[in-house]
């Protein structure tokens, strides 16, 4: 999963989340424990984000954030946006 590439790139990386992600991704991605939810005033390398863009996320490409979709044909609830900031 893209998600572990991610953290494993970066394993001190802060990962967020939005929409509360299944329990498939925290197993592909080998997440151990319950990713806090994303407040804006938070600073996150990696925000996960499930079904659907809130509208507050949206402008968060602007602020050196990349983006990555993956995005499920029959089942909207398995559509997930991936934030991440480039790591070096």
């Amino acid at each position: 999963m893209f998600v572990n590439y991610l953290l494993s790139k970066n394993p001190k990386a802060t990962l967020c989340q939005v929409n509360n992600p299944v329990a498939n991704v925290y197993f592909y991605a080998r997440i151990p424990k319950k990713v806090e939810a994303f407040t804006s005033s938070q600073t996150c390398d990696v925000i996960i984000i499930r079904k659907t863009l809130p509208k507050e996320i949206e402008n968060l490409s602007l602020k050196e954030y990349k983006i990555i979709t993956f995005k499920a044909q029959k089942d909207p609830s398995k559509t997930y946006f991936i934030f991440y900031r480039n790591f070096k």
